[in-house]
């Protein structure tokens, strides 16, 4: 098996770009990078200067987090892609946990273990690894995500960019990886701890554009019958953490506003 080559997809916007320069580059010496700086503040001017001989910086007029997240990949060469928030950090040796990860030529996309500042895990990860399905993909964050660029570039597959603090908010992970499944791609989990960021605070994740986007996000991925029963299944389940809040018939209405007004474009 030919030496993989890494390459971290940096998105970021506006000032956050120097957070990427002074914190976050120093710690991805070793590996390609590409950055995408989306411009959206007009006193904001694009970088001219060299960032480092490993590392690519191009930018780009427009709003949407998929957007940008597709300029990153346009512009990657490296066999083996890792997506990539400015507001992370990596743990010691990632690039060889994420390289030994795809000791198999049949694995195309691996997601891993992300932890907060203190070691904790963020979620209650599985201990084995496993093959990702339907339903699994959807606990995946964006942050927790490489895979191959070729298998994904041959198949033509890129970020919905109705998704992702665009039209809709978030989930353009899920989808990305939803549409890698229906595409034949072998996507599994492999319980190594990867990036470091902060555990996001459940009360605040569920604003009503969220949960109308979950919705729409539900209808894009498993089409009317599947979506509308996940929809029911959200709003039953998650009660706790949206409760103070939103109340279970506001939630159930507005994500199912989503999932009602959603058409694909």
């Amino acid at each position: 098996m030919k030496k993989l080559k890494l390459c971290v997809l940096i998105t970021t916007m506006n000032e956050n770009i120097k957070r990427v320069k002074e914190e976050l580059l120093p710690q991805l010496k070793n590996c390609e990078v590409v950055i995408s700086h989306q411009i959206t503040n007009g006193s904001i001017k694009p970088y001219n200067e060299i960032l480092g001989n490993n590392v690519k910086y191009v930018y780009m007029y427009d709003k949407g987090l998929s957007k940008n997240r597709n300029n990153a990949l346009k512009h990657a060469t490296g066999d083996i892609c890792i997506i990539c928030d400015d507001d992370v950090n990596f743990v010691d040796n990632f690039e060889e946990k994420i390289k030994s990860s795809y000791s198999s030529e049949s694995i195309d996309i691996v997601t891993y273990k992300s932890v907060d500042f203190d070691g904790k895990e963020r979620k209650n990860y599985p201990k084995t690894k496993f093959k990702h399905n339907l339903k699994s993909i959807l606990s995946v964050s964006s942050i927790e995500i490489s895979f191959k660029r070729d298998p994904v570039i041959s198949k033509g597959l890129t970020f919905d960019e109705n998704f992702g603090f665009s039209k809709y908010i978030g989930c353009e992970e899920n989808i990305f990886l939803k549409d890698c499944l229906d595409n034949g791609l072998n996507v599994i989990f492999v319980p190594e701890q990867i990036v470091i960021h902060p555990i996001e605070s459940s009360g605040t994740f569920w604003t009503e554009h969220s949960v109308y986007s979950k919705g729409a996000a539900f209808k894009r991925m498993y089409g009317t019958l599947g979506g509308l029963s996940l929809c029911f299944i959200l709003s039953l389940l998650k009660y706790k953490s949206y409760g103070k809040n939103l109340s279970f018939f506001k939630f159930l209405r507005l994500i199912l506003n989503g999932f009602f007004e959603y058409t694909k474009t």
